[in-house]
């Protein structure tokens, strides 16, 4: 059996471990990110900042509001105020946003099978290095999704036409 090959119908790939039990018995417990050199590359570097200044601004001056931005296309859940409000309130009071981000940033590489950038782990990526571990993730989410908005942007409404300013309004151009 070569290594990484499906052993059942809750099996490991190559780049994750999914593990059995859990509650139910058969669902899954947690996936594992890759470790070492298994899994894909990020789109870009840890200390890569300024290849999306946007997001680097928004990571620099609101790390909250780009954690909560991040989380929630993590999550896939509507809504990034309760994150933005954690990671705040963390970070204010207690100087431990890492304790949120840490475990965000672990679930954002499993699910695209990113490969480990260091021997600190998730946790002490966030804790020594977490704007640029914020604007990393964001870069890497706006690279692997196709169609989204970017994470300092705001896309309109699916659905909607976009808005025109009416001729009454228009400035004159003729001089």
């Amino acid at each position: 059996m070569e290594r990484g090959a499906a052993t059942g119908p809750h099996c490991s790939t190559s780049a994750g471990v999914m593990a059995q039990g859990g509650v139910g018995g058969g669902q899954y417990a947690r996936m594992a990110a890759p470790k070492g050199d298994l899994g894909n590359p990020w789109s870009s570097g840890l200390c890569a900042c300024f290849d999306d200044c946007g997001v680097c601004c928004l990571g620099y001056w609101c790390p909250c509001v780009l954690y909560g931005k991040n989380a929630e296309r993590i999550s896939g859940q509507p809504g990034c105020v309760g994150h933005c409000c954690l990671w705040y309130l963390l970070s204010a009071f207690f100087g431990c946003a890492c304790c949120v981000s840490g475990p965000t940033r672990n679930r954002l590489r499993a699910e695209q099978q990113l490969k480990d950038v260091g021997c600190c782990g998730d946790w002490c990526t966030h804790f020594w290095c977490g704007g640029c571990a914020l604007c990393q993730e964001a870069r890497q989410l706006n690279a692997t999704s196709k169609g989204s908005a970017p994470a300092g942007a705001y896309a309109q409404p699916a659905g909607t036409a976009p808005m025109s300013v009416p001729n009454s309004q228009r400035m004159n151009t003729a001089v």
